[in-house]
């Protein structure tokens, strides 16, 4: 299925659907199969890629050595984990790691495209407070929903990890941003 992220990715529903023709076992609960999903999706981008796998490889079957093909079972596909990049083969009970490794590298990008962001609104607008009145919340509604964000981040020529910036700014998880999840010491200025 193609999406936003490429032609070669998949959103959650596909990889269900592809899982399941595979027959590689899923759980039957649905938010453990979203966490799951979340869990590969490293990039916070909502899309799975083929950079998202790189770390499964499938182990060598019976069947490949020369064993028969008839005795393969697919609920019992096995695959260990390795990663090119690392140069490493591991194990799964090493897979944790390594993801929270991704995952700090991933926090450390969008802190990059958030100071690159905050740099930008800044070199705009001079300072916060009218970034927010002018290109962020110029409906005055108090709060910035991703539309309005999304527009905002075209209208400063920001080209970062947009879902991932929107998901660092956006930090309780509300689905609205604040001018305090944005500049904290602004908003305490103006809320006085």
């Amino acid at each position: 299925a193609s999406t936003a992220r490429g032609p070669s990715s998949v959103n959650f529903d596909d990889f269900v659907a592809g899982c399941s023709v595979l027959g590689i076992p899923m759980p039957d609960n649905g938010a453990l199969q979203r966490e799951l999903f979340s869990g590969l999706d490293v990039r916070d981008c909502g899309a799975l890629g083929e950079e998202d796998f790189m770390f499964l490889q499938p182990a060598p079957s019976s069947h490949a050595k020369g064993g028969s093909k008839k005795h393969a079972n697919k609920s019992t596909a096995r695959f260990v984990v390795h990663d090119p990049r690392l140069g490493e083969m591991t194990k799964w009970t090493n897979l944790e790691t390594k993801h929270q490794r991704i995952l700090s590298k991933a926090k450390v990008e969008a802190s990059k495209d958030l100071a690159v962001f905050r740099a930008r609104l800044l070199q705009e607008h001079g300072n916060f407070a009218r970034a927010w009145r002018r290109s962020l919340d110029p409906d005055s509604s108090g709060s910035v929903v991703l539309v309005e964000f999304l527009q905002a981040c075209r209208r400063i020529n920001f080209t970062g990890n947009l879902h991932r910036l929107w998901k660092l700014l956006d930090s309780d998880g509300s689905g609205t941003m604040s001018l305090s999840e944005l500049d904290a010491p602004t908003a305490v200025v103006l809320s006085r």
